[in-house]
């Protein structure tokens, strides 16, 4: 699947508990619409590129991503059930600026 939107947090390199290997996590925002009609869908982007792929993004980079979709469902604060996205990234492309 790919996804484009804007890197909304600061990208941070993280290590697997279990395998210690690199990724790095962030927020994404990919907006639909305009003015009164707009929506935002968020993701928690974990994305499996290179040290160099992750010093040429930051946040508010416009980027196109290649990954796959999870689900991950939790409790809200109400203690009802909700769920949250999660991108697994496979390829984290910046677009070029307008």
């Amino acid at each position: 699947m790919q996804v484009t939107g804007y890197i909304s947090s600061a990208v941070l390199e993280k290590t697997t508990k279990t395998t210690s290997k690199k990724f790095y996590a962030f927020r994404l925002a990919e907006n639909f619409g305009s003015g009164a009609k707009r929506t935002t869908t968020w993701y928690d982007v974990l994305a499996h590129i290179s040290e160099e792929e992750a010093k040429d993004i930051q946040s508010s980079d416009l980027v196109e991503i290649t990954g796959k979709i999870e689900t991950m469902p939790y409790l809200n604060k109400d203690n009802q059930p909700a769920a949250s996205l999660r991108l697994i990234a496979f390829s984290v492309k910046k677009c070029p600026k307008e």
